[in-house]
């Protein structure tokens, strides 16, 4: 599974990718796969997803998060 949220979501939590990584408990090479379009295991997006506190859909596009931070699926 691709996840097109995930550098904005590491931004908006104003981390680096090590420290995302780390808080992930995955490695920083990870992170910038995943950041670069590469395929990702579920297990490895709900890590991420658990360390940004937010859902995984968030990461993977299928919620559209609002400038107010407000998530809302995406019909």
């Amino acid at each position: 599974m691709q996840t097109p949220g995930l550098r904005l979501a590491r931004q908006r939590a104003m981390l680096t990718q090590a420290e995302l990584a780390a808080a992930a408990k995955v490695s920083r090479a990870t992170v910038a796969r995943m950041e670069a379009g590469e395929v990702a295991r579920f297990v490895t997006i709900r890590r991420i997803a658990k360390a940004l506190r937010i859902e995984p859909a968030e990461l993977t596009g299928t919620v559209i998060v609002d400038t107010s931070g407000r998530a809302h699926r995406d019909r």
